[in-house]
């Protein structure tokens, strides 16, 4: 039923991803879920409802040694009250954060791998703020012409700037002698 309503991927936006077959590359832990799911993990990990599993969350949620002067949460980025962590998988985006002391947590599903979107946006819906985007201003398109190109860095390390219709696209290739970058960035 939920691989029915499963949300095509997009590697950018309006190009779509091939889905890939999760049982021959589990990433992300092999963990399929709905928004309503991880709605309910959250809200179990801030404290909001009951679950058998909260004594293995606080242990997720603790600070551990790692080494001298070295401490860090298992599974958690974040500071205090905050945890957050994201996963990425070929045209898809997440991010999961709440807040325990204002007893408040957020999901973010994305279905464009390369959007800023679900990074951007936790953190200002996880303060009770709309995420307004950055001021952006009209540029002619025509003035594209002359920022395409290959670039190179004083470091023989190389990217690529292309046209394609009204949209300029980045792509960070590396050196030479490695494989291609990810998959562009509009710009």
């Amino acid at each position: 039923e939920l691989k029915a309503r499963l949300a095509t991927g997009h590697v950018l936006p309006g190009y779509s991803a091939c889905n890939e077959d999760f049982s021959v590359l589990p990433g992300a832990g092999a963990i399929k879920s709905s928004a309503n799911d991880l709605l309910k993990f959250v809200a179990a990990y801030s404290g909001l409802t009951a679950s058998p599993l909260t004594p293995l969350m606080e242990k997720a949620q603790a600070e551990h040694t790692l080494g001298p002067g070295r401490k860090r949460r298992l599974v958690w980025f974040g500071e205090g009250p905050i945890f957050e962590h994201g996963g990425l998988t070929f045209g898809y985006k997440t991010e999961l954060a709440f807040d325990k002391s204002k007893r408040r947590g957020v999901v973010v599903l994305s279905n464009c791998g390369n959007s800023s979107l679900a990074g951007d946006c936790w953190r200002p819906l996880l303060d009770g703020r709309w995420p307004v985007p950055a001021p952006t201003a009209r540029v002619d398109v025509s003035s594209y012409e002359k920022y395409v190109g290959l670039y190179e860095t004083d470091r023989q390390e190389r990217c690529v700037l292309r046209r394609q219709g009204e949209r300029l696209l980045f792509r960070w290739l590396g050196k030479p002698d490695q494989r291609s970058g990810p998959a562009s960035f509009d710009l």
